[in-house]
């Protein structure tokens, strides 16, 4: 076979609808495969990053969690050490969860102008320009000042002995000395 007899069969074989349709079905079957590829990558970002986010946010859940957990723990252990009580449990109500305070750069300016014209007549102008943006650490994060704790809103304490005033009165007073929590917001019942 020469160079003309194989040119001539492969020109007589594209010819042929049966393996064009062939051959379009493999190319449309290569050009899907590279477009899901791509959208597979920006996929697989999208849920890392997802992933990561809920992470976080598990972690700050877990934090306050925690914090919560161990403000009681000391509170319990606290109300135990009290003379006439016995076992202690401990419910608190929390204002809102940590929030974080900010660092912000401040930019004030202020100008007055004024101005006199040929006939006495006097204007005075006051300009103040105020800006503030928040200062960032590194990246999108935000530089932090200080990171304020959730407020104690509210204590439930059942503890055995509260059946006594005196023990009732001393427990209500240690909650609000510890929590700055006003002594109509606690209530302290005797344990069954």
């Amino acid at each position: 076979m020469d160079k003309n007899d194989l040119k001539n069969n492969i020109l007589k074989s594209l010819k042929d609808p049966k393996l064009m349709n062939i051959i379009a079905i493999l190319l449309i079957a290569v050009f899907a495969f590279v477009v899901l590829s791509f959208f597979n990558k920006d996929g697989q970002k999208t849920v890392a990053k997802n992933t990561t986010q809920e992470t976080e946010t598990v972690a700050k859940t877990n934090e306050i969690s925690n914090y919560e957990e161990a403000q009681k723990e000391e509170l319990r252990k606290i109300l135990r050490s009290i003379k006439g009580v016995g076992e202690v449990q401990v419910m608190m109500y929390f204002e809102s969860s940590e929030s974080k305070v900010p660092a912000i750069d401040t930019n004030e300016q202020a100008s007055v102008t004024e101005e006199t014209d040929g006939n006495s007549g006097k204007r005075v102008t006051n300009q103040n320009n105020n800006a503030s943006k928040v200062v960032m650490a590194s990246g999108d994060d935000p530089l932090k000042l200080k990171t304020l704790k959730p407020k104690v809103t509210g204590i439930v304490v059942v503890a055995e002995g509260a059946e006594a005033s005196k023990i009732k009165y001393d427990i209500t007073k240690a909650c609000s000395g510890l929590y700055d929590v006003s002594s109509d917001k606690i209530n302290v019942y005797p344990m069954k």
